[in-house]
């Protein structure tokens, strides 16, 4: 009888989002059952032989994070100490599948089964109840045979990376002799020896690509478009560029301050007027884009990588009209590395916008439709951050799980539709058109305020536990900290903070130095905290002794 009263969850996809998503189920004693449509899960992260349906994963051979390991992984599950700061993909994939096996999801996933049709029950107005109806996959083949069965509630986890996009191009069908292809099919640079390559994109695998073929290829261009800013994951040689970004909570620095912060990075790895990378200047803060990569910048001044212009037109002849009036000749190879869309035709598209042609999401917290009269569906991993995005998709889960088990009540209807007016109309004037990008740490933060997890820096104070408070206050934004306190809360995640910049910073030491000054930089980080702290320390003794 108690397996029959859970309520059951269906969960599309088993990638980071999805994987949290059935975790964060099992902890509100929820029935999970998660779709995936490969053989295997890690979704982006996964790298089968063979491309599922003709959609390959992300990663490539060369893949490196980009976010440092304690900023990617997950609340309660930190990597392993011997993990480098920075995870090769096939790491991370076995991160996540570590991660699986220690809180046993897998028994929860449907492997090679795709999820073709979700719909709301016959009685979906008073049950608030959906029909999930997937079939079987081999290879790229789809079985005839389907399954229906009703759910309490969905979790779509699909994200943003499911269907390559390439834009529209003059002439790129009309004779081009050269190879095309997205950078999603790309693994190694042996194909391209000795070619001419043409990378297309502005951001993190428009970089990886074009710094990886360079070593081989005849000649790579890297068209930018509207350029970028260039940064290095270890900005000092010793801190990550993540660990920087995120102390002392820079949520609250103002978007334009944020914004100039990130561009003195850039400017000390490469000069971007000099190496002709530049990001316009009409551009809107939000809209720049900022590239991290250690490789690209010598690329770039060995003349291996040579930066232009976004192209206008290609010809048959191999020739690349660029937009600045340039000509690239006799290009063998172009590849686009210009992101991906959303995918989401399994469910009726008015469902999650109400002009689905101009691209807008009505989603509450980019989670939740506010066209339906039940919060029975939600959607995890569907934005884009600036910075790590796995402890997002886990916050985001966790409000999901609570939704559905009837332990969190979101605001009401006229609240969201105002939230998701302001949300949209933001993005409108700032990109042009409805670009789902977000700072991760505001709104990660947002969402752990809204189910009773935010790191309460002032709490800790008034508990005295100073330590604590300088760690969430000063400190990097460990996602360690969404498990201090609330529901879930994590008797480890104290411990794991604490040793969280150690087993980051000096992960790469294999030897035994004995000079003790990874200690000393640890204890003069803390004494500088506390120093900045005494004002705030002060200020609360004025205060309450003066009530007294």
């Amino acid at each position: 009888m108690r397996e029959q009263s859970r309520r059951k969850v269906a969960i599309v996809g088993c990638g980071v989002a999805g994987l949290t998503s059935i975790k964060a189920c099992l902890e509100e004693d929820l029935q999970p059952h998660c779709f995936e449509i490969n053989s295997d899960l890690g979704g982006m992260w996964f790298t089968p032989d063979t491309p599922k349906h003709g959609h390959g994963p992300l990663v490539y051979d060369s893949l490196v994070t980009n976010n440092s390991k304690t900023l990617m992984c997950f609340s309660d599950f930190p990597p392993p100490a011997s993990y480098p700061p920075f995870m090769p993909h096939r790491l991370y994939q076995q991160y996540l599948q570590s991660y699986a096996e220690h809180f046993k999801l897998v028994q929860h996933v449907s492997f090679n089964t795709k999820v073709i049709d979700v719909r709301k029950t016959d009685d979906y107005n008073e049950t608030g109840r959906w029909v999930v109806t997937t079939c079987k996959t081999e290879g790229n083949t789809e079985s005839d045979e389907k399954t229906s069965e009703t759910y309490d509630g969905v979790i779509l986890c699909q994200g943003f990376f499911s269907l390559p996009f390439i834009p529209d191009t003059p002439g790129l069908d009309e004779g081009y002799q050269g190879r095309v292809s997205h950078a999603n099919s790309y693994r190694d640079p042996q194909p391209y020896k000795g070619r001419t390559v043409l990378v297309i994109g502005s951001a993190f695998t428009a970089g990886d690509v074009a710094s990886d073929i360079a070593p081989v290829a005849k000649q790579v261009y890297l068209s930018v478009h509207h350029g970028s800013y260039i940064l290095n994951r270890l900005p000092d040689g010793l801190t990550p560029l993540d660990f920087r970004l995120t102390r002392m909570r820079l949520k609250c620095l103002p978007s334009r301050l944020f914004h100039r912060t990130l561009v003195r990075n850039a400017t000390r790895v490469l000069n971007p007027v000099a190496s002709g990378i530049q990001p316009e200047a009409s551009l809107h803060d939000a809209q720049v884009i900022f590239l991290v990569n250690d490789l690209l910048p010598s690329k770039i001044f060995t003349g291996q990588v040579k930066v232009v212009s976004a192209i206008q037109r290609v010809t048959g002849t191999g020739e690349i009209h660029l937009k600045d009036g340039k000509v690239l000749k006799e290009v063998d190879d172009i590849i686009f590395a210009t992101g991906y869309k959303c995918n989401f035709d399994a469910i009726d598209p008015s469902i999650l916008s109400s002009d689905p042609k101009s691209g807008r999401l009505d989603l509450y917290q980019l989670m939740y439709p506010v066209s339906l009269p039940h919060d029975s569906l939600a959607l995890v991993g569907c934005l884009s951050t600036t910075g790590s995005l796995p402890p997002v998709h886990e916050l985001q889960a966790r409000l999901a799980a609570r939704v559905l088990a009837g332990r969190h009540r979101l605001p009401d209807r006229k609240v969201r539709q105002q939230d998701v007016d302001r949300t949209n109309q933001q993005q409108l004037q700032i990109y042009g058109d409805y670009k789902y990008k977000f700072r991760a740490l505001p709104y990660a933060d947002s969402i752990a305020a809204e189910i009773g997890v935010a790191p309460d820096w002032w709490r800790f104070l008034l508990r005295g536990d100073v330590k604590m408070a300088l760690a969430v206050l000063f400190g990097p934004a460990y996602p360690f900290h969404y498990r201090l306190l609330g529901p879930h809360a994590w008797p480890g995640a104290r411990e794991a903070t604490e040793k969280a910049y150690r087993e980051t910073v000096y992960s790469i030491q294999h030897r035994t130095v004995g000079d003790g000054r990874e200690g000393r930089a640890g204890s003069a980080w803390g004494y500088g905290c506390l120093v900045a702290l005494v004002p705030v320390i002060l200020a609360v003794v004025f205060y309450f002794g003066g009530g007294m």
